[in-house]
């Protein structure tokens, strides 16, 4: 469902922008390496998360706590920003990100471990332009995380995954540092639902999972 959600999002993008043209146009970058953040772009980043998994119930012991794991993420965004007016802009964006967390969040002497493995994620933002090369934004949406599972069984170690539903907010700032290439720094929170993890080896108890981003990007714009 979420992957419709971006393809619609980028068609009405799509369709709304011969409406916008003159406008954009009329914003065109300027000589001194300016940018007008506007069009459709495309970037990657990277940077450091920290994961914490919170767990209520028990699996065969009372689990109830906290777990904190740091990581590596890295992935993709393809966003299209509107003008509005001379200094604001706004609209859709969607992600696909991947995690390096390992054994994040194992519980009863390790025998059962769920750790983040990969995002889908797509929602909008809106931005504040700081002069000609600068802009500052908020940006918030839907994600699917994947979540990796492994369960110590009779001695065998058995693996899986799961897809669960939240939502993501961040905060961020771009710089031009050329008409159509940027460069940016972003804080983002993430959080699961709560959800049952009884078909994880973890019966009776509920996980949710929060996680905290500081990421750098390279952008073009086209």
């Amino acid at each position: 469902m979420l992957k419709k959600y971006v393809v619609s999002a980028f068609v009405v993008a799509a369709l709304s922008g011969p409406a916008l043209a003159q406008d954009t146009a009329a914003a065109s970058p300027g000589t001194d390496g300016g940018s007008t953040f506007a069009g459709p772009r495309a970037e990657i980043f990277g940077g450091y998360e920290q994961n914490q998994s919170r767990f209520r119930g028990t699996a065969g012991v009372p689990v109830t706590g906290k777990r904190n794991k740091g990581s590596a993420t890295a992935g993709v965004e393809l966003g299209y920003d509107f003008p509005i007016g001379d200094r604001f802009v706004a609209g859709p964006l969607a992600s696909y990100s991947i995690n390096t967390t390992s054994g994040s969040s194992c519980v009863g002497s390790t025998t059962a471990c769920l750790r983040p493995q990969m995002d889908w994620s797509a929602g909008a933002r809106v931005g504040a332009k700081m002069g000609d090369k600068a802009l500052v934004y908020a940006k918030g949406g839907y994600v699917d995380t994947q979540i990796g599972t492994r369960q110590l069984i009779a001695g065998s170690t058995i693996g899986g995954h799961d897809w669960w539903s939240g939502w993501r907010a961040g905060v961020g700032a771009e710089y031009a540092v050329a008409p159509h290439a940027y460069v940016k720094a972003e804080y983002n929170y993430t959080q699961t639902k709560s959800d049952d993890v009884t078909q994880q080896g973890l019966p009776g108890t509920s996980y949710r999972l929060k996680r905290q981003a500081a990421l750098a990007g390279f952008g073009v714009r086209f």
